[in-house]
């Protein structure tokens, strides 16, 4: 996958190109749909299939005072992205001066201008330009005029629910883990680096890896089951995310990993940890000996769950 840092860097794209637009946050079932079809069509051509997007997210720019909270770190939706195929990758620096391009600009300029589009494919839900001003209805229109075939994507639904990433954050908040894992089409994950701890683990016979991840939603803080993921390896383990009530009086959220029946050294491995199942919520024990008696019990509970 080719990808380039907005559409100014493109010089020439080939006249058969298909683009899909969107935020694509989370990469879920919808988006992918979205992309597969864009994919296939491109195959079908000969050509290529683009997904154009943005970053930052257009709502850290635009309302700055609200929470964002990602899926997807911008990397890890690059790396989803890739892997269903497209064959360019064009991530928009988003501003508020690029927010101020008309429905009607951004389709001449960007769509026709730049990316050369033969087609185009989006969700049912689309909308684009200075204030998403540009309706499916414009689009339709400017495509039609333009000898650009269009095709929109209808709502999908799974197990009951719409797919959507505003659906999916709320079932994360709520702990609802398996729906939400099935809206995804993966787990919800954390990637970062393993950095240097206390190493208090260590002293009661449970080493855990202190992994700093990159910042995206926040689960609800407690105990889970996991797979940690260390290059192409997966290992069961049980992790704590939460504030350490028992042993720290630090604040801020912090993700410990304790890797099941193996002694690993990860010190400043980059690391990503799949959450499967929770196991229990964080709270705060009497003393070590309470602790780790506890954790015993998570780690076991973690091997029933992965078996």
């Amino acid at each position: 996958m080719h990808q380039f840092l907005g559409y100014r860097q493109i010089n020439a794209a080939p006249a058969s190109t298909v683009v899909t637009i969107g935020n694509f946050d989370g990469v879920h079932h919808g988006h992918r749909k979205i992309i597969g079809t864009a994919v296939a069509k491109a195959q079908a051509m000969g050509g290529l299939a683009a997904v154009y997007t943005f970053r930052p997210h257009p709502r850290a720019i635009l309302k700055p005072g609200q929470p964002l909270e990602l899926l997807t770190t911008y990397e890890e939706k690059a790396a989803l992205i890739e892997g269903l195929g497209v064959s360019w990758y064009v991530e928009e620096p988003f501003s508020r001066d690029f927010s101020m391009m008309s429905a009607e600009r951004f389709f001449s300029d960007v769509i026709l201008g730049v990316l050369r589009a033969s087609a185009v494919v989006v969700g049912y839900d689309f909308g684009f330009g200075k204030d998403r001003q540009g309706s499916l209805e414009i689009l339709r229109r400017l495509c039609q005029e333009a000898g650009v075939d269009l095709e929109t994507i209808p709502q999908q639904s799974l197990s009951g629910c719409t797919v959507s990433s505003s659906k999916i954050r709320e079932l994360l908040h709520q702990g609802n883990l398996k729906l939400a894992h099935e809206l995804l089409g993966s787990r919800f994950s954390y990637s970062g680096v393993v950095v240097r701890g206390d190493a208090r683990g260590r002293t009661i016979g449970f080493p855990t890896a202190n992994v700093r991840f990159e910042p995206k939603l926040i689960l609800p803080l407690g105990v889970y089951a996991v797979e940690f993921e260390v290059g192409s390896e997966r290992w069961s383990a049980v992790a704590n995310l939460g504030v350490r009530p028992t042993v720290s009086s630090l604040g801020g959220v912090s993700l410990e990993v304790h890797v099941l029946d193996r002694h690993v050294d990860l010190y400043e491995a980059r690391v990503r940890v799949h959450f499967v199942e929770k196991i229990r919520e964080e709270r705060k024990f009497s003393g070590m000996e309470e602790l780790k008696t506890q954790i015993a019990q998570d780690a076991q509970r973690a091997r029933e769950i992965f078996k």
